[in-house]
């Protein structure tokens, strides 16, 4: 880490001390650790760095900034990961999940936005449980809706574009940033919305909803043209077509492929392309390739 070399000695060990306390995670009762990262007493070391007030010892002065941070970035993820949270409850989350996870992938930006960015990244790596697969499809979801609400959008197919069918047809298009596809063992969405109908306390002594095995499940998750983030259950079909246009593909290069396929998904496809595809442009889901390269 590089120092302005005009910063007094003294002043840039403060910060340093500083910093790594607050990096330091809170116990579950909220007490800042009692030994440092050097390994002395905090009360004892604390004393080098801060005076006391009139009515905080050093320690607690320091306790104060550390318990504000924790808290700030332990509301951030439960905010961001509303599943998750539930799964886990509040404590368990924080212990298991949120404090893990930032002492390994702590903020690096001012912005609080993209605090919960590489969670998925995080469990992939780090989550050992027997239900890591379900965590990790939880995180996948939660941090889909929070991405599809914020990310930007490119100007969407528009009436213009298609008066001449033969440029169209060969344009390569694409979904739009803030669409996310999904392929599930369970119908996980439909499971967070009834976990989301009451908060993390009610479902601490409770069964959670069924989510039932056996059937593969297709979904789509987008902004609606009035911001407001939405959710439908489609045909395996349907997840087939998006998935090319999530890669970049013509309409021309779709037929040629749904020409040469002989299966079932292929013929179910074909029958309802034009209609999926008036409903992809009706609601701005598709946008030229070019504008997403």
């Amino acid at each position: 880490m590089s120092f302005d070399t005009a910063v007094p000695e003294r002043l840039k060990q403060t910060q340093e001390w500083f910093a790594s306390i607050l990096a330091s995670p809170i116990d579950v009762e909220n007490n800042i650790s009692p030994v440092s990262p050097r390994g002395l007493p905090i009360e004892v070391e604390a004393s080098e760095y801060i005076e006391s007030s009139r009515t905080l010892a050093p320690h607690q002065r320091m306790e104060l900034y550390s318990r504000q941070y924790w808290w700030r970035l332990l509301s951030v993820l439960q905010e961001d990961f509303p599943l998750i949270v539930r799964l886990f409850g509040y404590t368990d989350f924080n212990q298991k999940i949120a404090i893990p996870y930032l002492l390994k992938y702590p903020p690096r930006s001012w912005t609080l936005a993209m605090l919960g960015d590489r969670m998925v990244k995080w469990i992939e790596e780090d989550y050992r449980q027997s239900d890591q697969e379900l965590i990790k499809n939880a995180a996948q979801i939660d941090w889909a809706f929070n991405m599809s609400f914020t990310t930007s959008s490119h100007p969407p197919i528009n009436e213009e574009l298609m008066k001449d069918t033969e440029v169209f047809f060969e344009k390569k298009l694409s979904l739009q940033p803030h669409v996310v596809l999904f392929e599930l063992p369970y119908d996980l969405f439909t499971c967070r919305r009834d976990f989301l109908e009451h908060d993390p306390d009610f479902w601490l002594e409770r069964d959670f909803p069924a989510l039932p095995k056996g059937k593969t499940h297709h979904f789509i998750l987008f902004r609606t043209l009035y911001n407001d983030i939405k959710w439908e259950e489609i045909s395996h079909a349907e997840y087939y077509l998006l998935n090319c246009f999530q890669k970049g593909a013509s309409l021309d290069q779709i037929c040629h492929l749904l020409e040469k396929e002989q299966s079932d998904l292929a013929r179910d496809a074909s029958k309802k392309f034009h209609l999926w595809l008036q409903k992809w442009v009706a609601t701005q889901l598709l946008t030229q390739h070019d504008h997403t390269s």
